[in-house]
């Protein structure tokens, strides 16, 4: 029997400002040392291996800003918002800013882009509100609300209309749902999915975190919907019945690491059946799977962390040596090679804490 989860509630907001020159985030205040990581993140690779993973995230972030179209689209083969948020996401993971250093003017050019892609519903999408517009929109809102921070300006402002008019579009998908909980496709919006749910509930995180007004309600109808998809061994289903998935256990993981659940047994029975997995094997849709698995593993830390993060490297590092990248064969959606890419990155970078979604 699966112990009962304590009623939601967001951690402290973490919002971060870009410190002039370093390329270092910085908090509003002093961080507690309650709150402070024990050790780094790094810590648990052996001699040299960081560097490595450093040369390799460099090298993908100067190969994804060659390839920005004249829009600003980050990934030529793709030009919907996703793909370009993530890419930007993947820059910033690294330290990067819009408007400062070596990828300033790319990255505003990639911001300016995804601003112009929301239509007049508030929806991130350049074809309307089809069932990939539904990622186009949470990962959009995501980015938006991780880079709101480092905007100034004229800028400042539309990005935070933006995010607004972002938050009332998901809210209203999650309300049509059954019972406000869990949320599927803009196509489909009477059904849920846990993947789903998981990409607005980081943007509905992002966005708290950057101090805009998302309830407590919201996410609290989420979790209802979350503890229903989850299989008696801590693993979690895409939907309430259904094979489990090594990607949707990542996401649950993350839905109660970022709730403040750390401790919880079903947290805890989550990440063992992670670490139970071989990430060396064949894994369905392996880019966001590792994404979100590195995201709430790193959001546990310890044990569960020094004994993923470590597995986790050597494949990357594997698949990139094999391939010149981090996109596997099973990654089979448009734009896979910048998204891919910019997945992999992210699965890598927590140990940088740069990004405030990442921030422990």
């Amino acid at each position: 029997m699966r112990a009962a989860l304590p009623p939601f509630s967001f951690s402290l907001s973490r919002r971060r400002l870009l410190g002039a020159g370093a390329g270092l985030l910085f908090p509003f205040g002093k961080r507690s040392a309650a709150e402070a990581p024990a050790e780094s993140l790094a810590a648990c690779l052996p001699p040299g291996k960081w560097d490595e993973v450093e040369k390799l995230v460099d090298s993908l972030l100067e190969k994804i800003s060659s390839g920005q179209t004249e829009k600003g689209a980050l990934g030529s083969d793709d030009p919907q918002p996703a793909a370009t948020s993530l890419a930007v996401m993947a820059f910033l993971s690294r330290g990067h800013a819009p408007g400062r250093g070596r990828y300033g003017a790319c990255l505003v050019k990639a911001m300016e882009f995804v601003l112009s892609s929301q239509d007049k519903e508030g929806v991130f999408s350049l074809d309307g509100r089809s069932q990939n517009a539904t990622y186009h929109h949470a990962l959009s809102g995501l980015m938006l609300g991780e880079v709101y921070g480092l905007t100034g300006g004229e800028r400042s402002p539309r990005v935070r209309e933006a995010i607004a008019r972002a938050l009332k579009v998901s809210r209203g998908v999650q309300i049509t749902s059954p019972g406000g909980q869990g949320m599927r496709y803009f196509t489909n919006p009477r059904q849920a999915d846990l993947s789903v749910t998981g990409a607005h509930f980081l943007f509905y995180r992002s966005a708290k975190n950057a101090e805009f007004d998302v309830p407590e309600e919201w996410v609290d109808r989420m979790l209802v919907y979350v503890k229903e998809c989850q299989a008696e061994d801590g693993s979690f289903k895409y939907q309430k019945s259904g094979p489990v998935t090594v990607a949707m256990t990542s996401v649950g993981l993350l839905f109660l690491v970022m709730t403040g659940r750390h401790t919880n047994q079903s947290a805890i029975a989550a990440a063992r059946w992670l670490n139970g997995v071989d990430l060396s094997q064949a894994i369905q849709r392996r880019d966001y799977t590792l994404y979100y698995a590195s995201l709430a593993m790193s959001q546990m830390g310890g044990e569960a962390w020094r004994g993923f993060y470590p597995g986790l490297v050597d494949s990357q590092l594997a698949l990139a040596a094999a391939t010149g990248g981090l996109a596997s064969d099973g990654d089979c959606y448009p734009g896979a090679k910048v998204i891919s890419d910019s997945f992999g990155i992210l699965s890598l970078t927590p140990p940088c804490q740069v990004l405030p979604i990442f921030q422990r």
